[in-house]
């Protein structure tokens, strides 16, 4: 049994964590709270990899705005919230056929108490997935939510 927040696997090749589609998948039940702002990926230098909206889709989120995800826009606006989200609900980020990247980070913003549990996960065909980062959470203060693997 992986303990939260554990990467999974030992020793991993940079290029193992280079792929084409990253996605969070919540792990509990739907719950009320504030919403997500934005998201945010880092790569393996610690650089900001650019999100556009139209490399997002999503399952199972309520009041989902793609646009204000990706605006640079940490503190306000509705991304979307969990109040409706359970268990398989998911934010998926395709960077594009050819862009894969080495992604380290993964970020969330919310902007107050959000009650959700992600696990962070890539695939090289949006089919197949692997889980790379196990509970992230959104509870607490507003801010940044960060997994970094």
């Amino acid at each position: 049994m992986l303990a939260s927040n554990q990467l999974i696997g030992l020793s991993v090749a940079a290029s193992v964590l280079t792929h084409e589609y990253w996605r969070a998948i919540k792990t509990d039940a739907a719950a009320g709270g504030n919403t997500h702002t934005e998201v945010q990926m880092k790569d393996d230098t610690g650089t900001l990899i650019t999100i556009t909206s139209g490399m997002l889709s999503q399952s199972g989120l309520s009041s989902f705005n793609a646009a204000v995800l990706v605006d640079g826009t940490t503190a306000s606006g509705t991304g979307f919230q969990t109040d409706t989200s359970g268990i398989g609900s998911y934010l998926q980020i395709y960077l594009g056929a050819g862009n894969g990247k080495n992604v380290h980070t993964w970020i969330f913003w919310v902007n107050g108490t959000t009650p959700a549990t992600w696990n962070i996960e890539y695939s090289n065909d949006g089919v197949s997935w692997t889980t790379v980062y196990t509970g992230l959470s959104s509870t607490g203060a507003a801010g940044a939510k960060t997994a970094t693997w």
